[in-house]
């Protein structure tokens, strides 16, 4: 059973990425899935990621405003801006 509950379906995208905030303080992401309306990515251990931050995914160099929707552990389920 898919727990799911986002609208668009996401399509696999594992690649890094980076959590933009703070002005210039960044801290690698990995990003495991992604759609036009958010993402999943996992931060490492101690990170503490704020609850809006700007996510750069390296594979496509795409810079995307973002808010937190769910945490899991180290999971972040985000919903993009427009």
């Amino acid at each position: 059973m898919n727990a799911e509950r986002h609208e668009e379906q996401r399509a696999e995208c594992f690649s890094s990425g980076e959590l933009l905030f703070g002005g210039s303080r960044y801290t690698p992401c990995l990003v495991w899935n992604m759609s036009e309306a958010g993402a999943l990515i996992e931060v490492e251990p101690p990170c503490t990621a704020p609850d809006a931050f700007e996510l750069v995914v390296h594979a496509d160099g795409v810079v995307r405003s973002c808010f937190v929707v769910r945490r899991t552990g180290q999971r972040l389920g985000v919903a993009f801006t427009i």
